[in-house]
This record gives structure tokens, C-alpha cells and sequence, in this order.
């Protein structure tokens, strides 16, 4: 009920001070994209550190190993949500706009894969510049 409640405030607070309330938007949107900006980036050299060390793993479940091991079998399970790879960047479940990675078994959601650039970080390792070019200007902004 509180949450409705704050809702109705900030509708009638947004019709008598518009300018408040679109600055409020255009806060809260930013906001938004820098943290949305700030996750891709740190999950992005998680994921690059993971394939160099050669760690990179996703935990699969039983309905997911039989669905891809034995299509023909068990191809129904996509149906009742079962046997669904999940996105590797932000754990979404596969679905039709899901791309899979054709030299790999990972998948990415289509918002990820656009991010991404269209590469996929497992099958393309060496794309590591741009993470050492951001540790290394990190490192010397520690040491002044």
C-alpha cells in the first residue's frame, strides 16, 4: 500500500511543479544509465578476466543438459520454461531475440550482444586492450 501511496504523491506533486518533476525524470533516467554503464563495464572484464584464467563457467541444470544433448527428446521442455540457457552478462532466460554464440555454448540477450558489440568474449580472448588501458590509467591516478 505505501508503495501506491508515494506513487499518488509524486503524481499530484508532478502536476503542480512540472519543472520539478522533469528534472526529477531526467535525473532518475541518468542515473539509470550510469549504473546500467557501470555494471556492463565491470561485468565485462569479470567475464574477459574469468576466460583468461580460464575459470568461465555456467551452472547448467539437468532439464538444460538433457534439452541440448538429446533434442529430439526432450525439445519440449522450452515449452513449460524448462531446459533455458541463461544470458551470460545479466542472467536473462533464453528466448527468441537470445543470440547464441555460434563458436561457443554461451548466449547473450539481444540488449547485451548489442552492447557487447557483437563479440563474444569467450571465443574472442584477445580483446583485452581496452581493459588494460582502464587498469593502467587506474593504477597511475592511484599512485599520484
Amino acid at each position: 500500500m505505501e508503495a501506491y501511496a508515494l506513487r499518488l504523491r509524486r503524481v499530484i506533486a508532478s502536476f503542480f511543479y512540472r519543472r520539478r518533476a522533469k528534472k526529477r525524470t531526467l535525473y532518475l533516467y541518468n542515473e539509470f544509465m550510469r549504473k546500467r554503464v557501470g555494471f556492463l563495464t565491470h561485468m565485462r572484464k569479470k567475464i574477459r578476466r574469468l576466460v583468461r584464467e580460464k575459470k568461465l563457467s555456467i551452472e547448467t541444470a539437468l532439464p538444460t543438459i538433457l534439452r541440448y544433448k538429446f533434442p529430439l527428446l526432450f525439445g519440449w521442455l522450452k515449452w513449460f520454461g524448462l531446459g533455458k540457457k541463461q544470458c551470460l552478462i545479466c542472467d536473462d532466460k533464453e528466448n527468441k531475440l537470445t543470440h547464441h554464440c555460434p563458436g561457443c555454448r554461451y548466449v547473450y540477450c539481444r540488449q547485451c550482444w548489442r552492447d557487447l558489440k557483437k563479440a563474444c568474449y569467450y571465443c574472442n580472448p584477445a580483446d583485452t586492450s581496452e581493459d588494460t588501458q582502464t587498469s593502467d590509467k587506474s593504477s597511475s591516478s592511484e599512485e599520484d
